[in-house]
C-alpha cells in the first residue's frame, strides 16, 4: 500500500506541492519512516517491562517489535532507491536494529532476555533483505568515515558497544554482525531463560544461513560458520 501510495500524482494547494519537512506528498511518503521507528519500533527496558512500569508484557513486547520489523524488513525490500528520505531513514533503521540486537553483550539474565526481543527482531531483516543489507555494506552506504560514536547500547539492559569500527554498513561489520549471530547461536541453556535462548538460537541460526547464502552468491564466505549455523555449534 505504501509503495503504491507513494506513486499517487503530488498534491497540490494554491498552485503549489503539499510537502511536509522537504518531503512530498505523496511520493516521499512524508514522515512515515520517523513515526513508525517511534512508535512500532520502540521498546521498553526489561525492568519496566518486569515491574508492570509499561502496557506490555514481556511476551507482547517481543511479539511487536519482530511483527514491527518483519514489516520494515519487507517495506525495505519493497523501496527504491528513488523514494530517496524514506530509502535512507529505513537504511538508519536497518543499522541501528542490527546494531542493538548484535553489537551488546549477551551474558547477564536481563540481557539474555533482551536478546529474546531483539535477535528474533533482528533476524527478520536479514531473512527477507539480506541481499540489499549486504549491498548497503559493500557500497559502505551511510558512512561518513567517522568511528562510531555508541560508548553503551540498550539501556540498563546493554553494555558497552561491541562494535569500535567506523560508523555505517561495510563489509567489516556484516563479518562482526554474522559472528555475533555465531555466537548467539552457541548460546547453552540457562534455568528460566531456557526457552528464550532455544528461540534465539534458532533466529540466529536462520539468520546467519541467509548470510552465508548472500556470500555464497558473491563468492565470499567467512569459513568455519556454516556448521555452527547448521547446529553443530550449540547445545541444548
Amino acid at each position: 500500500m505504501l509503495i503504491h501510495l507513494s506513486r499517487l500524482p503530488d498534491v497540490i494547494a494554491d498552485g503549489r506541492t503539499c510537502k511536509e519537512n522537504g518531503r512530498t506528498y505523496w511520493q516521499d511518503i512524508p514522515e512515515f519512516s520517523f513515526w513508525f521507528s517511534e512508535e512500532a519500533l520502540h521498546v521498553h527496558a526489561i525492568h519496566d517491562i518486569d515491574l508492570g512500569n509499561c502496557p506490555l508484557t514481556w511476551q507482547q513486547q517481543a511479539q511487536r517489535y519482530k511483527a514491527a520489523n518483519t514489516f520494515a524488513a519487507l517495506y525495505l525490500s519493497a523501496l527504491t532507491p528513488s523514494i530517496t528520505h524514506e530509502w535512507k531513514s529505513i537504511q538508519r533503521i536497518t543499522r541501528d536494529t542490527l546494531t542493538q540486537a548484535l553489537e551488546v553483550e549477551i551474558v547477564s539474565y536481563s540481557q539474555i532476555r533482551r536478546a529474546g526481543i531483539y535477535i528474533p527482531a533482528a533476524a527478520q531483516w536479514l531473512l527477507h533483505s539480506a541481499p540489499l543489507i549486504w549491498e548497503f555494506c559493500k557500497r559502505k552506504c551511510l558512512c561518513s568515515g567517522d568511528m562510531e560514536e555508541r560508548d553503551w547500547i540498550g539501556g540498563s539492559d546493554g553494555s558497552e558497544a561491541l562494535w569500535q569500527g567506523e560508523d555505517g554498513f561495510r563489509v567489516e561489520r556484516w563479518v562482526f554482525w554474522k559472528e555475533r549471530f555465531a555466537d548467539v547461536a552457541r548460546l547453552k541453556r540457562k534455568g528460566f531463560a531456557g526457552r528464550v535462548i532455544d528461540d534465539v538460537v534458532m533466529c540466529a541460526r536462520d539468520a546467519g544461513k541467509m548470510m552465508g547464502a548472500v556470500e555464497q552468491e558473491d563468492a565470499f564466505a567467512l569459513d568455519g560458520l556454516a556448521m555452527v549455523f547448521d547446529g553443530d555449534g550449540a547445545s541444548s
